[in-house]
C-alpha cells in the first residue's frame, strides 16, 4: 500500500484523523504536509514542513531536497559588491 498524506495536522481535528489513520494503518504509511508540525507526536510520523500556498510546493512534495529549488541560484553569476575602501580595478 502507499502513504497517505493528511493537512491540516495541526489542529484538533486533524490531529484526531492523523491518530486513527496510524492506528488503522501504520505509522509509516502516513506523512504529514502542513507548517506547522502535529501536535502530538507519534513515533515514525514523517513530517514535511510545507506552505502548500506557496508557488512551487508541489515540487517540493515530489522533491524535498532543498537543493532542488537552490541549483539555479547557485549557477548564477551575481555581480560582486565592491569592499569600502577597496581598490577599483
Amino acid at each position: 500500500m502507499g502513504r497517505i498524506a493528511v493537512t491540516g495536522t495541526s489542529s484538533f481535528l486533524g490531529a484526531r484523523i492523523l491518530r486513527r489513520l496510524v492506528d488503522a494503518r501504520g505509522a509509516d504509511s502516513v506523512v504529514t504536509v502542513d507548517i506547522a508540525a502535529p501536535p502530538a507526536a507519534l513515533g515514525g510520523v514523517r513530517h514535511q514542513m510545507l506552505d502548500l500556498t506557496l508557488p512551487g510546493a508541489d515540487q517540493r512534495l515530489v522533491d524535498p531536497t532543498p537543493t532542488s529549488w537552490s541549483r539555479s541560484a547557485l549557477s548564477t553569476s551575481w555581480p560582486r559588491r565592491r569592499r569600502p575602501g577597496s581598490a577599483t580595478s
